[in-house]
């Protein structure tokens, strides 16, 4: 029941309507005991929305497009590793300053070390934008893998996100090819990971590589989780290789979120079962 107890969470961003968070942490509230609501605010004026944040003394908030570099400018301070990754989607106060958190990459890490082994693996990662970031900072910050090669179409961006890479794991063997390269890559992969939004609804039919370019028996991650099952993932499996979809990432990193802001355990199955909803649902 709301009262004048009940503390608030919610999402920012623009659009934000068919955001599943608000169900997935309702319940998560709902069967932990715990006096809070979780909304959805569609945000276009970031400033004002972070000022209403202060004033209101809402408990926190996740962020998400197109909000998740900017808001960094606003906070009073973010966490090493979203500094690194340069984008923020968790926002929670901690003696009395707003801070920023990046559980993206958490929720990646955790969704993928379940299903695969990373270390001294050959990794390869479609797409150099701000997903593909997170997911390649992941891999070093929790894991070990031997190479990753990076593809994406625009050269300066993939060889800028290389740089941005090395300078924070010197470390590490970073490499970079164009898609028409790209099956030459994957002959010695043992991880593919699609950070590209090739095969989201309403463009399902669409793939970012063919099927002739996916080993058989290795793991296939594809970020989007809308549909279910991509194009990608559909090769994958054909293959007969471990195919992993979005949702488990959108899973881990909100429960990662539950536990920042309550200091509780999240209730995984209770979540899970929220999330599995909304998916049937859209």
């Amino acid at each position: 029941m709301i009262d004048a107890s009940t503390r608030l969470f919610g999402i920012l961003g623009h659009p934000v309507r068919h955001s599943f968070s608000p169900a997935i942490h309702n319940a998560a509230f709902q069967a932990c005991g715990i006096n809070a609501v979780y909304l959805a605010f569609d945000v276009e004026s970031l400033e004002d929305a972070i000022k209403g944040i202060r004033a209101l003394h809402i408990s926190g908030a996740s962020v998400t497009l197109p909000h998740k570099i900017a808001v960094m400018s606003y906070l009073d301070d973010v966490s090493d590793l979203a500094q690194k990754i340069g984008s923020v989607n968790t926002l929670f106060w901690e003696d009395g300053k707003l801070k920023g958190e990046n559980t993206d990459a958490y929720g990646f890490y955790e969704s993928l070390s379940q299903h695969t082994v990373i270390t001294d693996t050959h990794v390869v990662v479609l797409g150099s934008g701000g997903a593909s970031l997170a997911v390649c900072f992941a891999l070093f910050a929790y894991d070990r893998p031997a190479k990753l090669t990076i593809v994406a179409r625009n050269q300066e961006s993939r060889n800028n996100l290389r740089l941005r890479l090395l300078e924070a794991f010197p470390f590490a063997q970073i490499e970079t090819a164009n898609f028409e390269s790209v099956k030459d890559v994957m002959k010695d992969a043992q991880i593919l990971i699609n950070t590209t939004p090739v095969g989201m609804f309403p463009h399902e039919d669409q793939s970012p590589i063919e099927e002739a370019c996916i080993p058989r028996g290795i793991t296939v991650m594809d970020l989007i989780y809308h549909p279910v099952e991509t194009t990608l993932l559909k090769l994958a499996r054909a293959k007969h290789c471990v195919v992993i979809n979005g949702a488990e990432m959108l899973l881990f990193q909100a429960m990662r979120q539950f536990e920042i802001w309550t200091g509780e355990k999240a209730p995984f199955e209770v979540m899970q079962k929220a999330l599995q909803k909304c998916l049937k649902q859209n």
